[in-house]
């Protein structure tokens, strides 16, 4: 979907690309739009983030991987089993990520059986999706808060996800999204 920026010569990457209010103004619409486009595919989401970050960058999602990505915005509960090394992990972080870059104010966990496993988890695979899509670090308030156990990923849409213990004291917490991992 095309928007309201233009085109770059092959040097130029989004990197130098300063959108201004004004420019938001006067193209409301066509925002709104590739918004909307986007929360529907969320893999061609990732397509433009990659093409925002420059020729440098040749992140490429697999055709499962897009599937996962599509399953995961269309539908309110999905249940994806496959086997060890698809990546299982990485697309629900990345689709979290979208997720609070996409809904303002989304609030995400990632669960797993200890504190320090579910920080681990999250740190890791930020830092990774990070390295393979550069353009994703403008969206992000700060990369990371940790203390301690704690791991809180800031996006500049006021929506954050954070790790969590799979242990009675979460109990009563509400999150918009989350992974069980």
């Amino acid at each position: 979907m095309p928007l309201p920026i233009k085109t770059l010569t092959e040097r130029e990457s989004l990197f130098n690309k300063v959108v201004t209010l004004e420019d938001i103004r006067k193209n409301l619409p066509q925002y709104r739009r590739a918004l909307s486009f986007f929360r529907d595919y969320p893999d061609i989401y990732v397509d433009f983030l990659v093409e925002a970050s420059g020729p440098d960058c040749t992140f490429r999602l697999y055709p499962y991987q897009r599937v996962m990505l599509r399953a995961l915005a269309r539908h309110q509960d999905a249940n994806l089993t496959f086997s060890r090394g698809t990546s299982k992990t990485f697309i629900n972080v990345l689709w979290q990520m979208i997720k609070c870059d996409l809904y303002p104010n989304t609030k995400a966990a990632i669960c797993s059986s200890t504190k320090g496993q579910s920080a681990k988890i999250l740190e890791q695979k930020v830092q990774e999706i990070l390295a393979l899509i550069p353009a994703f670090k403008f969206e992000l308030k700060k990369e990371n808060i940790k203390v301690k156990d704690d791991v809180t990923v800031l996006f500049k849409a006021g929506s954050w996800i954070m790790n969590v213990a799979a242990k009675g004291s979460t109990r009563g917490d509400r999150y918009f999204g989350g992974i069980a991992a």
